[in-house]
């Protein structure tokens, strides 16, 4: 009967393992509104053994960093944890990934194809995109790549910048196995200044899949 008992509690802690965090989730951010899809990711999400920490912010839109990005199972995290959100959130990718037969899939879980070759076009794109819309969380991984930086780009920096909202930090923490609302910043104008001050607080506080990669 113990052994029982023990193995509820375990399952019991698994499943609410989050559930404080979901209650605490604001009214204002971009919300899918799929209940089924939320509770599949909530079970996938705590069933792999992961965690919400922070507190997700009451901001209607945004550019949301991601990092850091080390490895191909970041894009499947993040999903997971879209999905367990129940959060309507865009990301760029490069358009080459947009093919069949994963092209309608991406795009209709919010991926938005652009041509990395020309960043100030998708500045202005996406620019527009905030402007027409009422809410609108866009997820941009700042390295650009899952090899090893010494510093990000600043694309997200002047999209947001552009568009007058607030860059939310996330972590992606795989020693944890946490996905950490970090802060909440605003674009200074001073593109460099900033991304190098997010890249060592990312550094410094989130382990990634590939540490050596960070």
């Amino acid at each position: 009967m113990g052994q029982q008992e023990s193995i509820n509690t375990d399952n019991n802690r698994m499943i609410d393992r989050n559930q404080a965090f979901y209650a605490s989730i604001p009214a204002g951010i971009p919300r899918t509104n799929h209940p089924w899809l939320c509770r599949f990711g909530r079970y996938v999400f705590n069933l792999l053994g992961w965690r919400f920490e922070g507190e997700a912010p009451d901001i209607s839109k945004a550019v949301m960093i991601l990092a850091p990005h080390t490895s191909n199972w970041d894009f499947f995290i993040a999903v997971i944890a879209k999905f367990a959100l129940d959060l309507k959130a865009s990301y760029l990718m490069k358009r080459e990934a947009f093919f069949w037969p994963f092209k309608n899939w991406l795009i209709g879980i919010g991926g938005i194809p652009v041509d990395r070759s020309q960043p100030m076009r998708i500045a202005t794109q996406i620019t527009k995109q905030y402007r027409e819309q009422d809410k609108l969380w866009i997820v941009i991984t700042p390295e650009g790549t899952r090899k090893k930086v010494h510093k990000y780009k600043t694309g997200f920096l002047r999209i947001a910048h552009s568009a007058e909202v607030p860059v939310i930090v996330v972590g992606l923490d795989y020693q944890r196995k946490a996905i950490v609302f970090s802060k909440v910043v605003q674009p200074t104008g001073n593109h460099e200044q900033d991304a190098d001050q997010l890249y060592h607080h990312c550094r410094d506080n989130f382990i990634g899949k590939n540490p050596q990669n960070q």
